[in-house]
């Protein structure tokens, strides 16, 4: 078995013979199950093998280079200003990652967009809070930022990304997204970038290979699918949101070549590749209000909110809502060059154990969780670093 691979067994059931509503074959029902095989641990990216960086600081930016890339960050927005790797641009001058809690509204949506747009989160501006950078060893670098999302009316998001840089050119994203204010229901959170328009090619391996959301989202089996941003887009005679998918492992965008950028989760996140934004969509009334951006429009989403029926029916149900609270996401932007099989680039996981998510509710209890299950977290009371002699948080 693969370390770390997964194992699903799809039952289908078709007609026998020829029918007057069917032809003989035709599915008529199926389920994919996802067997309980425990197969080797993945396996982990190996740092002995990876080039020291050079870093170099200038006028508040940031300048990382390796062997065989460069990445830098702007001090004025707090992150990516440009990613290349072998010549190739893999992120668009001035576009990299940054909070993004829109989409295009559906027609469903129409319980609680008045009050998103209410809250004034539709208007949003990043205000750079903190941007400090750390050599951690010869061969990786961890850069912080922090910024204030607000509207003005004064609700908005507090967005902390940690990215750390390894000597492979793969870039980690740690994100946390904490509440400013009680916003209600939020339509998705993520961050979104903009790649060059060379890009046209989107695999992924998730939920497919239609759009699908988190409460409609088991018709679509996990598997491999390959696609193209242009055909992600369905023309809805409203224009709205489209093209998402669910439970990503990894998603890639290509050139003609296989070269471009691997997007791994540390856990399955959602995703969509457009070329349109959110405020395209939403300003259109029409569809031929709608020209499609040259480039890519990429979102890496925690997740969005379900679509419900709210058009003719009942809202999104409740366990299918981003609700005003706490999150984390994390995920590494990983190149490719000239390769078929980008499962090989995502398979090894990242030596790097993400930030803990504190919590408090409303009753002032303080709650710490992380993503591994397996982690021991230690904290102190009096402002002072923990340590393992520190108290153990259960």
């Amino acid at each position: 078995m693969i370390p770390g691979g997964e194992y699903f067994l799809r039952v289908s059931l078709h007609t026998k013979q020829d029918s007057e509503w069917a032809t003989k074959g035709h599915e008529i029902a199926w389920q994919q199950f996802e067997m309980p095989y425990r197969t080797p641990p993945q396996r982990t990216m190996n740092l002995a093998a990876m080039h020291e960086l050079r870093l170099s600081e200038r006028d508040g930016n940031v300048s990382i280079t390796g062997k065989s890339f460069n990445v830098q960050f702007s001090g004025e927005t707090a992150s990516i200003d440009s990613f290349v790797y072998a010549g190739n641009e893999l992120i668009t001058a001035g576009n990299g990652p940054k909070l993004n809690i829109e989409r295009g509204f559906t027609d469903n949506d129409r319980w609680f967009i008045e009050r998103f747009h209410s809250k004034g989160l539709d208007q949003l501006k990043g205000k750079v809070i903190g941007f400090e950078v750390e050599r951690i060893s010869a061969d990786v670098i961890r850069v912080d930022t922090e910024l204030d999302w607000v509207g003005p009316k004064k609700f908005g998001v507090k967005h902390t990304c940690t990215y750390t840089i390894f000597g492979n050119g793969t870039i980690v994203l740690d994100n946390q997204a904490q509440p400013i204010g009680q916003l209600g229901i939020l339509p998705r959170l993520g961050v979104s970038m903009t790649l060059p328009t060379a890009y046209e090619n989107f695999n992924w391996y998730g939920r497919g290979p239609y759009e699908n959301y988190n409460d409609r989202k088991h018709c679509a089996d996990v598997g491999v699918y390959r696609s193209t941003v242009t055909d992600q887009y369905e023309p809805y005679g409203m224009p709205q949101e489209t093209g998402n998918h669910e439970d990503i492992r990894w998603a890639a965008l290509l050139n003609d070549k296989n070269t471009g950028v691997v997007i791994v989760g540390n856990k399955t996140f959602s995703a969509a590749a457009l070329h349109y934004t959110a405020r395209d969509l939403n300003e259109a009334k029409h569809l031929d209000d709608l020209t499609p951006r040259k480039e890519v429009v990429l979102c890496v989403d925690y997740g969005q909110t379900g679509l419900g029926n709210a058009s003719c029916g009942w809202p999104t149900l409740d366990n299918y809502r981003l609700k005003s609270k706490p999150y984390h996401w994390s995920f590494s932007l990983r190149p490719c060059i000239n390769t078929e099989n980008q499962a090989n680039i995502a398979r090894p996981a990242v030596p790097l154990v993400a930030a803990p998510l504190i919590e408090r509710d409303a009753d002032g209890m303080v709650s710490i969780g992380c993503d591994n299950p397996e982690a021991v977290v230690y904290y102190t009371l009096d402002g002072r670093d923990p340590d393992t002699s520190s108290t153990v948080y259960t």
